[in-house]
């Protein structure tokens, strides 16, 4: 286990070195950032680990990387910092990590699955929420609710119709006898079909404005002409 941990660690030297050449961190900062981690990873890698254990790291990492970010903040005048996506990013790659070690000793935990997906939309990671999502499903087809919760994701987000529609047709096949599966994908199509009337009353609309304009560019042009 303590090689494990320690090639984890000096994987992450680049980064803190970057984060001290920065101003963001101190070098005392760093070493009390490298004993936690190594406290963290630890108690993660036992026997006896628990989903508490993955969740107390990723909090730590959480305040971490709000404080690197307030840091970050009052640097940016210093293009250096900016240029470098490890100096943002660095700290959300390890919680996605966490996260991601966390969902494979727990699998069947939902509202881990939940937290993560909240994780990603609130940093802006849609393509590791909508991956995350694919897995839940997978694992958990009968929880019929995080079918609704993935179309919603998918129509909010990518603006995919097709994919949100797809994935409530998948629900049905899988979860038949579920009312609120059907009620769900009815409202999706409902939805569709009043963007399209709105979008042909636009059309409309735009088309007998540009009607009404020739019209009078031609009752114009006639009076020129008197």
């Amino acid at each position: 286990m303590a090689d494990h941990v320690q090639a984890i660690l000096e994987r992450m030297t680049v980064e803190l070195s970057l984060l001290v050449k920065c101003g963001i961190f101190t070098k005392q900062e760093v070493q009390s950032i490298v004993r936690k981690r190594r406290h963290f990873e630890y108690k993660v890698r036992r026997m006896t680990r628990t989903k508490e254990d993955f969740l107390a790291y990723i909090e730590y990492e959480m305040k971490l990387q709000k404080l690197r970010m307030a840091r970050l903040k009052r640097l940016r005048t210093n293009s250096d910092v900016m240029v470098n996506p490890m100096v943002k990013a660095g700290g959300l790659h390890h919680i996605h990590n966490i996260f991601r070690r966390a969902l494979s000793r727990f699998p069947s935990d939902m509202l881990l699955w939940g937290s993560y997906v909240d994780f990603c939309a609130h940093n802006n990671a849609e393509r590791s929420a909508s991956q995350a999502m694919s897995r839940a499903l997978q694992l958990h087809p009968e929880q019929t609710a995080l079918w609704v919760f993935a179309a919603r994701w998918e129509l909010r987000t990518s603006k995919s119709l097709r994919t949100a529609r797809g994935l409530l047709q998948r629900a049905v096949r899988t979860n038949p006898t579920e009312l609120g599966v059907y009620v769900e994908y009815a409202r999706l199509e409902l939805d569709a079909l009043l963007d399209i009337t709105r979008w042909k009353q636009r059309q409309d609309m735009r088309r007998k404005q540009r009607e009404e304009e020739e019209e009078k560019e031609k009752g114009s042009g006639d009076d020129d002409e008197e």
